[in-house]
């Protein structure tokens, strides 16, 4: 069993680290104290297939696995909590809404 990151697994972090500093990170503030939605943050996530990470393919996810989306996860966070569960909430479905 291999415990260390994958080329491709570092690239995402890196990818997602780079994002959360560029993107997150400028608006969080401002974001937090007039409590409004990053929408902007959102669409740009979007673009990156930040959103829905673990959700396949076919239902209109990124088709990451389970350690790809903590990773994805971690860094958004990392750059503020509040934006960063705005885009990690939707990592989460169920089977059966997918279907």
């Amino acid at each position: 069993m291999e415990f260390r990151l994958s080329e491709e697994q570092r690239q995402l972090r890196s990818e997602v680290q780079r994002f959360a500093e560029n993107e997150i990170l400028p608006v969080a503030t401002e974001y937090d104290r007039e409590e409004k939605y990053p929408w902007e943050v959102v669409d740009e996530a979007a673009e990156m297939g930040l959103l829905a990470p673990q959700v396949p393919f076919d239902y209109g996810g990124a088709g990451y696995d389970v350690l790809d989306t903590c990773l994805i996860v971690e860094e958004l966070f990392a750059a503020d909590p509040g934006v960063g569960l705005c885009l990690a909430s939707t990592a989460f479905g169920s089977e059966a809404i997918m279907e």
